[in-house]
């Protein structure tokens, strides 16, 4: 898990150089396989593709074709960015990045009533104050499903106030 973490925070480096240097499309070849990177015009989305999963990141992004249904989209927010790994140790995992002008509290709120009325239980819970406002992650679990919900205040594009980061793993 520690591989693919690495793996994908490093192609979302290269993703987002590549998008500065104006790049529409590169392969490149690691010890660890190949890696894709497409950048729509003017930059706006960048898509990274390995051999253990996509990510996609910028305006226009959707959210993976296989959000769970138990896991509701917090309404009015704006997909962002979404991530899908299917790794050699067996494990699936699928992530969403949400933007939103709710407060951090309101969209914890939300979430914390929707996921206990579509059966998952709360478990862990952290908030900590940042020099850009305040950040509060959570996990829920629900079978053999872990949810773990990452809200976090302070622009991320434009005059959006705050993501909403949520990772579901299955194994």
């Amino acid at each position: 898990m520690k591989r693919i973490t690495a793996l994908f925070l490093a192609l979302i480096l290269v993703a987002t150089l590549l998008t500065l240097s104006g790049c529409a499309k590169r392969t490149i070849q690691t010890e660890d396989g190949k890696v894709e990177v497409k950048s729509g015009i003017g930059g706006d989305k960048v898509t990274v593709t390995t051999d253990e999963g996509t990510g996609e990141f910028g305006a226009g992004t959707k959210l993976p074709a296989n959000w769970p249904k138990d896991v509701p989209v917090y309404p009015g927010s704006t997909p962002y960015g979404n991530i899908n790994i299917s790794g050699e140790i067996g494990l699936e995992t699928v992530t969403a990045v949400l933007l939103t002008n709710d407060s951090v509290s309101d969209v914890k709120g939300y979430y914390e009533t929707e996921l206990l009325a579509n059966g998952w239980k709360i478990e862990g819970f952290f908030t900590a104050d940042t020099d850009e406002g305040m950040v509060m992650t959570y996990s829920a679990v629900k079978g053999g499903r872990m949810c773990i919900f990452v809200l976090a205040e302070g622009a991320i594009e434009g005059d959006v106030k705050n993501s909403i980061t949520i990772t579901i793993s299955k194994k």
